[in-house]
């Protein structure tokens, strides 16, 4: 990757951006993803190829851990984050 940039400056006429951070879904995988997940639920085609492909490149061996969610319901379509109890954790504020 770096040597990428580095060619990539080199070829450039300034201003120009030589670096653009990953999406969100790739940022989460590389930053937030550790051994003591076992699971990554991840809503829609699109964002569950991504974050696979993302996690073969990372963590070839952890691959089978992200998961597509698909809502059990179909009927009502619940979002990731309804279907779930997180989404209620992320609403409580927290004390320090």
């Amino acid at each position: 990757m770096w040597e990428q940039i580095r060619e990539f400056t080199l070829k450039s006429s300034a201003p120009a951006a030589i670096y653009e951070e990953g999406d969100l879904i790739k940022r989460s995988v590389r930053d937030l993803y550790n051994r003591d997940i076992d699971e990554v639920l991840v809503e829609g085609a699109a964002g569950y190829r991504n974050a696979k492909d993302t996690m073969k490149m990372i963590m070839p061996s952890h691959a089978k851990n992200v998961k597509h969610y698909v809502d059990p319901g179909r009927c009502h379509s619940l979002p990731v984050f309804r279907s779930n109890p997180l989404w209620m954790e992320c609403l409580t504020p927290r004390c320090s």
